[in-house]
């Protein structure tokens, strides 16, 4: 299981497992509210991925993060 913490607060964390399984990848964004009455990890979405999908979002991020890379860099 790979987890990676994406953002954090004090009243607010948003992390993103994803387990590999013999059918692909289970994706899951989990947030957490710790000033909560009652804390707890809550699945807010998830997506069992095939390796090619998987590969198409990591795509897509980093041709997001491209585009702000060149919007950042642009003078005028």
């Amino acid at each position: 299981m790979s987890k990676t913490l994406i953002h954090q607060g004090p009243a607010y964390e948003l992390s993103l497992t994803i387990d590999t399984a013999p059918h692909g990848h289970h994706l899951r964004f989990i947030s957490f509210v710790p000033t909560a009455r009652h804390p707890q990890p809550q699945v807010k979405f998830r997506a069992n991925l095939s390796t090619a999908e998987l590969v198409e979002l990591h795509g897509a991020i980093g041709r997001a993060l491209a585009g702000l890379q060149v919007q950042m860099h642009d003078p005028g």
